[in-house]
């Protein structure tokens, strides 16, 4: 006997088959996450090459408070210290 397509129902999914599927897609995920850690390691390391690390960089100074700063700020009632340097 010949049996239309529509006849045929697929096999239920099971368990072990959605659990293999999980694992699959782990994988290819994890491929993923080693490529990107790779690049990331990659371009820190050009970076503490290339010198342009924060480390050894000199702290910017604060910038000195001109005259008419400093009245500016009294007059809105900023009594707060002095940012002179």
């Amino acid at each position: 006997m010949v049996e239309n397509k529509s006849d045929v129902e697929p096999a239920p999914i099971t368990l072990v088959d959605r659990a293999e599927a999980a694992a699959r897609k782990l994988e290819e995920q994890n491929k993923i996450m080693e490529q990107h850690i790779a690049k990331m390691a990659e371009l820190q390391t050009r970076q503490l090459l290339g010198g342009k690390s924060e480390a050894g960089s000199a702290p910017q100074q604060p910038k000195e408070e001109t005259p008419q700063e400093y009245r500016r700020r009294v007059e809105r009632g900023d009594y707060g210290t002095s940012r002179k340097v």
